[in-house]
């Protein structure tokens, strides 16, 4: 979920240091690249409900959107993230 990248900058900026895990800036900075990544690759520029991963292909072969969830339910973690 695009939110949870939002939730750790958050965290890693207003928590006490000694509270605060030194992986969570870089993990938030990578997940707000794949939420944007939906975005991008996606035909119409909304990010479906779900992609699938293949972990065996390069991107952009490596996000797939899902058959059975091709909608968008306009949230707004991407903006949040």
């Amino acid at each position: 979920a695009c939110f949870v990248a939002g939730m750790l900058m958050l965290g890693s900026r207003t928590l006490p240091e000694a509270e605060v895990d030194p992986r969570w800036e870089p993990t938030a900075v990578g997940l707000t690249d794949t939420c944007y990544q939906f975005y991008k690759r996606s035909p119409s520029g909304l990010s479906p409900e779900q992609f699938l991963f293949d972990l065996d292909k390069q991107p952009p072969d490596d996000m797939i959107i899902h058959n059975g969830a091709p909608q968008n339910l306009l949230r707004p973690e991407a903006a949040e993230a």
